[in-house]
């Protein structure tokens, strides 16, 4: 029951950063379309008031205006689109030492219960073997050496006692195939889970940083346009279009997050689902085994 646990914690820790992951890039998304539509209003009213008033005071001011407040539009974007990249960065730090430990520490509970149960066979065949020995020895041999085969093997059997009882404290006595099985659904999940954390983190990754890119690009062509066109049409072409890039790409953003997010915890509960099923039947096997054994 300790992989379940393992596994469980596994599962959660995923499941906690996938959600932060998405709560990172809803938040920049969000900055970035309230950017997007304080930069198309200034294109707008800076486009009437330029066509309305021709003074040339007023032109300069107007585009002085334009430009800081889209420089400030640009620290904004830039600041908070940091700040993601960092706490993405951390967040894939977290997934890797979580995972790496809980592998460590599953790979070396398994080789320890393998060690024990390959152990505790020869200990038993030994005694047997050197209680057989003593005992046909004992009736042609000295008094001394008959005490020296007792006590080696009463030494073995209490070695083979000590291994068995080690054995069946750290894992329960299966045969060598069910601690393959074990051992084989244990590698399959660590391997689907960092898998599934390696793919989700990439993807977000790639996706943020492409729509920081896009969105910086569509900011910077509106204010050239601005101000080399300083016309209305091409104020309300350049708002149109820049609406439209924009809810493209929250659209986009939105439907690959919400897609790995679902895809993340369908596998992982068909997997987590999988290994439970396989250690409770590894469970009622231990029970079946030491009823017999306690019967005979």
């Amino acid at each position: 029951m300790y992989v379940v646990v393992l596994i469980v914690v596994v599962v959660v820790v995923v499941v906690v950063v996938v959600v932060v992951v998405v709560v990172v890039v809803v938040v920049v998304i969000v900055v970035h379309v309230v950017a997007a539509a304080v930069v198309v209003v200034v294109v707008v009213v800076v486009g009437v008031v330029v066509v309305v008033v021709v003074v040339v005071v007023v032109v300069v001011v107007v585009v002085v205006v334009v430009v800081v407040v889209v420089v400030v539009v640009l620290v904004v974007v830039v600041v908070v689109s940091a700040a993601a990249v960092v706490v993405l960065v951390v967040l894939v730090v977290v997934v890797v030492v979580v995972v790496v430990v809980v592998v460590v520490v599953v790979v070396l509970v398994v080789v320890v219960v393998v060690a024990a149960a390959a152990v505790s066979s020869p200990c038993d065949h030994a005694s047997s073997s050197s209680s057989s020995s003593s005992s046909s020895s004992s009736s042609s041999s000295s008094s001394s050496f008959s005490s020296s085969s007792t006590s080696s093997s009463s030494f073995f059997l209490s070695f083979s006692f000590f291994f068995f009882f080690s054995s069946s404290l750290i894992s329960p006595p299966f045969s060598s195939s069910s601690y393959q099985s074990v051992l084989i659904v244990v590698v399959v999940v660590v391997v689907v889970v960092v898998v599934v954390v390696v793919v989700v983190v990439v993807v977000v990754i790639v996706v943020v940083v492409v729509e920081v890119v896009v969105v910086v690009v569509v900011v910077v062509v509106a204010v050239v346009v601005l101000v080399v066109a300083s016309v209305i049409v091409a104020s309300v072409i350049v708002a149109a279009v820049v609406v439209v890039v924009v809810a493209v790409v929250v659209v986009v953003v939105v439907v690959v997050v919400v897609v790995v997010v679902v895809v993340v915890i369908v596998v992982l509960v068909v997997v987590v689902a999988v290994v439970v099923v396989v250690l409770v039947n590894f469970e009622a096997f231990n029970a079946n085994y030491k009823i017999y054994a306690l019967a005979f």
